[in-house]
């Protein structure tokens, strides 16, 4: 467990028992690769990004590869965008096993608070 209460999950405890991901900050670099391998591990993925087309990219080239997959773009440090992101997962998987994202809480910058 992290200083700030949120656990921590490795990539094989993942593997064995979530079906439906939510990945933010799947759009490049290791949010990518997270995304990848949980989908070539039978994971359905839901791919969210700041950029919003880099996750459709990745997206797409999960689901040529046959992996259940579905891209948004999001802003973590906008709580409604985040409170977005789950409602259309959970609209297109139908449940959410885990979501991850560099960032938990939303930014002291953003002027929001979660309610």
């Amino acid at each position: 467990m992290g200083t700030g209460g949120e656990v921590h999950v490795g990539f094989d405890q993942l593997r064995h028992r979530a079906t439906e991901v939510v990945v933010i900050g799947a759009g490049r670099g290791i949010g990518a690769a997270v995304a990848e391998y949980l989908g070539a591990q039978g994971a359905c993925i839901f791919a969210a990004d700041v950029n919003g087309d880099n996750a459709a990219a990745i997206a797409a080239t999960m689901q040529a590869r046959g992996v259940e997959a579905a891209a948004a773009k999001v802003d973590v440090s906008d709580w409604k965008d985040c409170e977005a992101l789950i409602a259309a997962a959970v609209a297109r998987f139908g449940r959410i096993d885990t979501e991850r994202a560099g960032q938990t809480r939303p930014s002291r910058r953003s002027g929001q608070r979660r309610q």
